[in-house]
């Protein structure tokens, strides 16, 4: 059974669409598979969210469905590997320990008067309905990296010489942060988890846009000017970033 392909969908060897699901049986049992269309993809690819365990193949558009279930198959090894190596999930509950500007956090529920959240020293503590907590450490991380990044924006973008347009905080799978042509910027508020380096590097990467809507040398000219440190800041991105979409899930 190992690296058999299954669809969930019709027998009926039709072409694959988005929303699509494979399923592929491996050594930990089987695994579906969401399909993506993606007409700017060169080649097929794997990958796992981590934020929700959820395995996902990127197809080029003329790609067949015998190629693509074919790399499923050869690649039912490193998925299974891949699933069972993810990083535990932590909860926003009560004694859970988050990173917190980089520093272990513990989460506490007090029994304070009032309904707000404060943080003292290595601790962030949440009153009011205990059946709120998670949505309350949602809602104050989210305002703390707002107003974190907002002065760095504002910062870099003086420096530009550029007026920016406003800011959202979201909570993105995929992204640390987007700017749009208009300046509009989007950050995750998981930013705030980061060391405050990484943060602001991703601020000074999204600024570096401003001038050059691209990644072209040029733009990394701009981004390396603005922070200096931000080879190894996007390191530690790359090897750390996949733990920060593992909390509060």
């Amino acid at each position: 059974m190992f690296g058999q392909l299954f669809s969930t969908r019709s027998s009926v060897r039709r072409r694959l669409a988005s929303g699509d699901q494979l399923e592929v049986a491996t050594h930990i049992g089987v695994v579906r598979v969401d399909v993506r269309i993606s007409p700017r993809a060169r080649r097929l690819a794997l990958r796992i969210h981590p934020s929700d365990d959820t395995p996902e193949v990127v197809v080029p558009t003329r790609a067949a469905r015998a190629q693509v279930e074919d790399f499923l198959t050869a690649n039912a090894g490193w998925l299974a590997e891949r699933l069972a190596a993810q990083p535990p999930k932590v909860a926003f509950a009560p004694g859970s320990v988050i990173p917190f500007r980089g520093n272990p956090t513990t989460l506490e529920h007090a029994s304070l008067t009032g309904s707000g959240v404060r943080r003292e020293g290595d601790r962030i503590l949440v009153a009011g309905d205990a059946g709120l907590f998670d949505r309350k450490i949602r809602r104050w991380l989210a305002a703390e990296a707002l107003g974190t990044i907002a002065p760095e924006r504002d910062r870099f973008a003086a420096s530009l010489d550029r007026v920016a347009g406003r800011i959202r905080i979201t909570d993105p799978k995929s992204r640390w942060g987007s700017c749009s042509a208009d300046g509009t910027m989007t950050f995750s508020w998981r930013l705030i988890l980061a060391p405050p380096a990484v943060l602001t590097y991703v601020v000074a990467h999204e600024c570096a846009h401003l001038i050059e809507l691209n990644h072209s040398v040029r733009f990394w000219r701009v981004v390396d000017r603005l922070c200096p440190s931000s080879l190894g800041e996007r390191d530690w991105l790359k090897r750390n970033g996949a733990k920060l979409l593992r909390y509060g899930v």
